[in-house]
């Protein structure tokens, strides 16, 4: 019986120590890296997320306002306050994200709320 408790409270451990550090990424700025589309520049305060991405093809650039809406301490969701999309290209969906997994530099964001499966984004601070 004692093996058993030893092991299961091992089993715990080994949980807690893998899980996320959201908290460290809640404000913040931090790039997106992608050549096709420009790459993301974010910056998270308290209340707001703001984005800005210049087409590496057109040079249009792209900015948003979202008021950030934290539902628990890995999830929050961003609605759409002001856009300025030359392209056309940003929707007014109110998304979803969850940090999937965090290091000290990076996280992994898993988003819904667009047509489709969910997309997997990696976010590193800047």
């Amino acid at each position: 019986m004692k093996l058993f408790l030893t092991i299961i409270g091992f089993l715990l451990s080994l949980q807690a120590m893998s899980q996320t550090d959201c908290a460290s990424h809640k404000t913040g700025k931090y790039i997106v890296k992608n050549a096709r589309i420009g790459d993301t520049y974010i910056k998270r305060t308290k209340k707001y997320q703001i984005e800005s991405v210049k087409n590496p093809s057109t040079g249009l650039v792209t900015k948003t306002k979202d008021k950030i809406v934290w539902i628990d301490d890995c999830t929050y969701r961003l609605i759409p306050i002001k856009i300025d999309d030359p392209s056309g290209i940003v929707g007014d969906d109110i998304l979803t994200f969850e940090l999937i997994e965090t290091g000290e530099d990076y996280y992994v964001v898993s988003v819904t709320g667009l047509p489709g499966p969910p997309v997997v984004v990696r976010v590193d601070r800047q």
